[in-house]
């Protein structure tokens, strides 16, 4: 059978990614953050006739709750919002995504079988007092398997404290290193 390929599983589309005819973007959601009205209506217009899927947010407060429920696969950010400068969300969902591969695939194997126990390191929990409760049975899990543990909640903040409450996250890891 010389000239012609077989698909495997691996070269399979996904479902969700398998783009209707002119909806090159199906499957895909898109978050907006801009404060003008006649841009994101042009945007939601071009993504709805393409096929993604539309959360809008008028300012950065609003993005941040967005981002504690959604997880969307663009964000297109007005660098000029009436609560702050968008260039600092981007940066800090950039700083986010950067920690992905070392979280998900566990760089340092400290999720394999002792691996908790020998860390040597303080450790400290920071949750969102309007976290999941998921997120507290992960951190108490966690906890009792580490020899030095500190536990802090934000009130106020969901699971996305690191977007949404910047600066009492980094005054914690501040104790927490100072404790260290």
């Amino acid at each position: 059978m010389t000239g012609t390929t077989t698909a495997t599983d691996d070269d399979a589309i996904p479902l969700w990614r398998a783009a209707l005819p002119g909806r090159p973007l199906t499957g895909l959601t898109v978050l907006v953050v801009e404060d003008s009205r006649f841009a994101s209506e042009a945007v939601r217009m071009l993504c709805l006739r393409s096929g993604a899927r539309i959360r809008r947010a008028d300012c950065l407060r609003t993005a941040a709750r967005h981002l504690q429920i959604y997880r969307p696969a663009v964000v297109i950010v007005d660098l000029g919002l009436p609560d702050g400068d968008g260039a600092q969300l981007i940066a800090q969902m950039a700083a986010v995504r950067d920690t992905m591969p070392d979280i998900y695939h566990d760089r340092a194997g400290i999720l394999a079988p002792g691996g908790l126990e020998r860390l040597s390191a303080a450790v400290m929990f920071i949750t969102g007092a309007s976290s999941p409760p998921v997120i507290a049975e992960i951190a108490a899990a966690l906890a009792a398997r580490l020899p030095d543990v500190g536990r802090a909640t934000i009130p106020g903040a969901g699971h996305m404290a690191p977007l949404t409450r910047p600066a009492a996250v980094a005054e914690l890891i501040a104790v927490n290193l100072d404790r260290a």
